[in-house]
């Protein structure tokens, strides 16, 4: 059962691989069905090519065949597969949607396609619920809790019958040295001309 998920990714990613490039190198041939007249005139305008700035001409359908070779690369490997359902499934429907509406015939190949798909989008569905999750709500700035912010609320003990403790104010490590100021020694040079002539 464990491989199921890996021969599922492999299946289809490599058949949208093989598909893709057949159509731009073709190596392999498909007996051609006769398609009806509403059919031929949806292909023929799928593979009419339009002119591109880059000097070559470009379909629809060339599109599409380049989605699924890069869808089917992203199939084949785990981390980008979800990835590769998401551009490969409406593919995938389109090509339901083809057979039932325009060829109005059963595809065995189209129907094998679709069960690989719905059995992938299953298996990866937790990939996919946040699209129906809703669109995320914006907080509030009064909401937004600042982790650096000292917590204002006092702490109490959990026993009310233990009081807390005061706690003893801090004492210095080392006590400042006290300076003292001498007072200056005045020196009197002043003659005592009185006791001079006593």
């Amino acid at each position: 059962m464990s491989q199921i998920p890996v021969i599922a990714r492999n299946i289809l990613g490599l058949a949208f691989i093989v598909f893709g490039l057949n159509h731009f190198m073709p190596f392999l041939s498909f007996p051609q069905p006769d398609l009806k007249p509403m059919a031929e005139g949806f292909m023929g305008a799928l593979q009419h090519k339009i002119p591109t700035p880059f000097d070559f001409k470009l379909s629809y359908l060339d599109i599409v065949k380049g989605l699924e070779v890069f869808g089917g690369f992203l199939l084949i490997t785990k981390r980008f597969a979800p990835l590769g359902l998401v551009i490969l499934t409406p593919i995938v429907i389109n090509i339901l949607l083809w057979d039932i509406f325009l060829m109005r015939a059963f595809n065995p190949i189209s129907a094998g396609l679709a069960f690989l798909t719905l059995l992938l989008l299953c298996i990866f569905g937790r990939n996919f619920t946040r699209l129906f999750a809703g669109p995320i709500k914006k907080a509030e700035p009064e909401e937004l809790i600042s982790l650096d912010a000292p917590d204002p609320s006092p702490k109490t003990p959990s026993n009310p019958l233990v009081t807390p403790k005061a706690s003893a104010p801090s004492t210095p490590s080392a006590a400042a040295p006290i300076q003292i100021k001498a007072p200056s020694a005045t020196v009197d040079n002043t003659i005592d001309l009185d006791s001079k002539t006593n």
